[in-house]
């Protein structure tokens, strides 16, 4: 698809097409539009066409009463610029705070079978179209985090001062991670149930122990931490 221009009405819209018609490429673009990225490849050169130098993605959205927002993305090479309302977006997380987006793909069963990093993805993703301001929340956790692990890398490093920050966001996280997951509990199991017939349970355990706090963790890990340097 060189170019195109598509406007859809609210509700569902269901795309259709013979194979090779660029259905996926479609779904692509508006994936682009929310996340910066595809989620078929995290490489711009296999999304550019032959022959070309980039690719440009525009839309316009409307949240409620926060009227229209203009949404921009264009990828060269291996940079990518994302502008909102023609300033420049702060990262490519912030696209999704006006277009959040999830994709269900062929690859959705690597939730299962790859490690827990995928299925917190997954559920920050799902937390982020619950609670708006979770991103912000993300945001600040892994910022602090890194600055944690670089404390950590200097030679006695002490990580006392990030450690609050990171407590506290965490738990914050946890919190929100917990309560999605237990909205979630009656359509999972109404649709297990459907599928298969089948008693099953879903809950959320979080990264430490259920009998101390995430300051009281970071406090006993920290002689381990520093021997790791991570």
């Amino acid at each position: 698809i060189e170019q195109a221009e598509l406007s859809f009405a609210r509700g569902l819209t269901l795309i259709f097409g013979a194979n090779g018609s660029g259905k996926t490429s479609l779904l692509e673009a508006i994936f682009v539009l929310g996340r910066g990225r595809s989620f078929r490849s995290r490489h711009n050169e296999a999304l550019i066409q032959r022959e070309k130098d980039h690719f440009r993605v525009h839309g316009q959205v409307t949240l409620g009463s926060a009227g229209a927002h203009a949404l921009g993305v264009e990828a060269k090479g291996t940079g990518t610029i994302a502008r909102i309302d023609a300033r420049p977006a702060t990262s490519l997380a912030e696209l999704s705070q006006f277009f959040p987006v999830q994709v269900i793909e062929p690859g959705v069963h690597r939730l299962v079978e790859e490690g827990g990093h995928r299925r917190r993805r997954w559920l920050d993703w799902a937390v982020f179209h619950v609670e708006p301001q979770f991103m912000d929340t993300w945001l600040r956790y892994r910022r602090a985090l890194k600055q944690r692990n670089a404390a950590l890398r200097l030679s006695g490093g002490r990580t006392d001062g990030w450690d609050q920050e990171l407590s506290t966001l965490g738990e914050s996280m946890a919190q929100s991670r917990g309560n999605v997951i237990a909205e979630l509990q009656p359509y999972w199991h109404q649709a297990v149930m459907a599928l298969a017939g089948l008693p099953v349970e879903l809950r959320y355990q979080r990264g430490w122990s259920q009998d101390a706090s995430l300051a009281q963790a970071l406090r006993a890990s920290q002689p381990r931490d520093q021997a790791r340097q991570l």
